[in-house]
C-alpha cells in the first residue's frame, strides 16, 4: 500500500513495528533481542545487528525529514533527535507489551507518539 509522504508514513512504520512484536510469539524480536546480547561482543552478529538498526533509525530521520517538507511538523525539529524519541518508545512499549504483558502498552505507544507529533508541529 502507497502511504502518504511525511507522517502517513512515519506512523505505517511504527504500526508495522506493532504488527510485528505481535506477531512474534517465540523470542520476541530477534533485533532486539540480538542487541541486549551482542551489543558488548565484537562480531558479525553485533555488525549486522547494528546496521539493521542504523537503516531502520534512517528511515524514521528520513520520514520525519519529508514530514518537516511536507509542512506537517515545525521546520526547526530535529529530525534526529525525533526518531531517538520514536524508538525510544517503540522500544519501551515492547518491554511492556512483550515482558510485562501490559494491555494497555498499544494505546500508551500511540498516545505518546500523537503527544510527539503534536508537540512539534
Amino acid at each position: 500500500i502507497q502511504m502518504k509522504r511525511g507522517l502517513p508514513r512515519l506512523k505505517a512504520i511504527i504500526e508495522n513495528w506493532i504488527k510485528w512484536s505481535n506477531k512474534t510469539k517465540n523470542g520476541g524480536c530477534p533485533l532486539i533481542s540480538a542487541s541486549f546480547e551482542f551489543d558488548d561482543i565484537p562480531g558479525k552478529v553485533r555488525e549486522a545487528t547494528q546496521n539493521h538498526l542504523k537503516e531502520l533509525v534512517k528511515t524514521i530521520e528520513k520520514s520525519v525529514e519529508i514530514s518537516i517538507e511536507e509542512g506537517q511538523l515545525r521546520k526547526e525539529v530535529n529530525s534526529k533527535e525525533f526518531a531517538f524519541e520514536v524508538f525510544s518508545k517503540v522500544l519501551g512499549f515492547h518491554l511492556y507489551h512483550r515482558l510485562l504483558k501490559e494491555d494497555y502498552s498499544t494505546d500508551f505507544l500511540h498516545n505518546s507518539i500523537e503527544k510527539l507529533i503534536q508537540s512539534n508541529s
